[in-house]
């Protein structure tokens, strides 16, 4: 093929692209295989785990681990109605340790000083994006740049603003959990982020959350369902996702695919809580 239709093809497979809203990476990889045990328990638990390899105890007796995330701005309001009084030290783990959360944060009405305070209690900060833009269209095709303006760019402003190393900042969270498939992966594993928490699930959650999926490395190819398109295909070793296991919420008969089900949600402010919305009553949600 000549130069001339060379070009023409690239930018008829970019136009077919845009048309069918398929997102193609910047820059080729590596495509994700199924998990070699033997080669990921080499490079031992802290840097290697397969999706769906999960622990052999018992679901009867297995631990419940409960993770603790906020998103959006890190406002001044915020901490006074709620993040003072639930980490003062009256809730505690069960080694006796207060409870501690991760805070996903964008830059619009962030207050640095609390940031800065909070990472010193032992709060975790990560990137939720600088925009946060509401067309989740633009995220789901942003390009590795991009999304490297997005989420590099708010770890600087953590670093900057708040007086932490930038190097602290380590995990990001999607907008709207709207990932960028293979772009966003690419550029995470590029700039040294060790984990994201953006990606939900409906198979190993929901009406089945028992079965959650346990953090897992993308070092291979995932178990896990993309109910939010689009998700990775190619592999990126040591970079680790915590899966966001879909909750059942109590609007019985919303799902026309379970008529006998509650709807699903991601995150619990996004759940339907009939009548009073006591602590005891989201609990038995």
């Amino acid at each position: 093929l000549s130069a001339m239709e060379k070009k023409r093809l690239i930018l008829l497979a970019a136009a077919l692209a845009s048309l069918f809203g398929v997102v193609i990476s910047d820059e080729e990889c590596t495509p994700a295989t199924k998990c070699d045990q033997a080669a990921c328990e080499a490079l031992g638990p802290e840097n290697c785990h397969c999706s769906g390899n999960e622990t052999s105890i018992p679901i009867a007796d297995r631990p419940m681990i409960v993770y603790l995330t906020f998103d959006d701005a890190f406002t001044a309001i915020a901490e006074s109605q709620f993040y003072h009084g639930l980490f003062d030290g009256s809730y505690t783990n069960p080694n006796e340790c207060s409870i501690r959360a991760t805070h996903f944060v964008t830059q619009s009405y962030t207050d640095y000083s609390l940031v800065n305070r909070y990472w010193h209690l032992g709060h975790e900060m990560a990137a939720h994006s600088i925009t946060h833009r509401n067309d989740v269209k633009y995220w789901e095709n942003l390009s590795v740049d991009g999304w490297k303006d997005e989420m590099v760019g708010m770890r600087k402003m953590i670093g900057q603003f708040a007086s932490i190393d930038p190097c602290q900042v380590t995990g990001s969270r999607a907008p709207f959990l709207q990932g960028g498939g293979d772009n966003m992966f690419q550029m995470l594993a590029e700039n040294s982020f060790l984990y994201d928490c953006s990606w939900p699930t409906r198979a190993y959650g929901y009406i089945d959350a028992e079965m959650g999926l346990y953090p897992y490395t993308l070092d291979y190819s995932s178990v896990q369902d993309c109910p939010i398109k689009p998700c990775p295909e190619c592999a990126y070793p040591g970079l680790w996702v915590q899966p966001m296991t879909d909750l059942e919420d109590e609007w019985i008969g919303s799902n026309p695919s379970c008529p006998t089900c509650g709807n699903l949600c991601s995150m619990l402010d996004g759940c339907v809580i009939m009548g009073d919305q006591t602590k005891e009553h989201v609990y038995d949600m």
